[in-house]
């Protein structure tokens, strides 16, 4: 039984949907983007990157992908491509680089965290994050793609969820993007 988990993992290491696999075909579209001048595909290929960098618990990797793909949106922007375009992509960079965000500030933070009051939604008190750098990155981008698509509501949950974690909660939250109270109380007792 041991042999046939140790040949499943070997097996699952390139597996192309998940782990490891999946990057390494993100890393591989890159590379042909790039040598086929795909300009598009390439700056495409690098969203996938830092997304399944991010997947595989390495934000700060994933950050510094999404810095490659800034270069590409300057790049983009000063041949005189179209605004709306432009835009389309950096909100995609900046989710990208949010989730990132709170992906750091969830393993500098959570992951050997030992009271598990801190790991409970709404984030109370002992949840917030005395390593604040990841969480502070997600807001700041957070903020970003919902300027530019204001009905984004999944960007609208995490934005208040990292301000939770960094503390500024509901006050630093901009009043437009504050979730109601009834949408952090439990209809019913918790634990039961």
């Amino acid at each position: 039984m041991i042999q046939r988990l140790r040949e499943v993992h070997t097996e699952s290491l390139d597996n192309p949907y998940f782990g490891r696999g999946a990057l390494l075909a993100a890393k591989r579209n890159y590379d042909g983007a790039k040598q086929s001048g795909n300009f598009m595909g390439a700056l495409e290929a690098v969203r996938a990157v830092g997304k399944e960098l991010t997947f595989s618990g390495k934000p700060d990797d994933a950050l510094e992908t999404y810095q490659q793909a800034d270069q590409m949106l300057q790049f983009m922007r000063q041949a005189g491509a179209p605004p709306k375009l432009i835009s389309q992509w950096e909100g995609n960079v900046h989710l990208g680089r949010a989730i990132a965000g709170l992906r750091k500030a969830e393993n500098e933070n959570c992951v050997h965290c030992q009271d598990g009051e801190g790991c409970l939604f709404p984030i109370r008190p002992k949840g917030v994050h005395a390593l604040r750098t990841g969480a502070e990155i997600a807001r700041d981008n957070l903020v970003e793609v919902i300027r530019r698509n204001p009905d984004n509501v999944a960007a609208v949950w995490l934005l208040n969820i990292a301000h939770m974690t960094l503390g500024t909660f509901p006050d630093g939250v901009p009043k437009t993007y504050d979730l109601p109270r009834t949408r952090l109380q439990s209809e019913v007792d918790f634990p039961w």
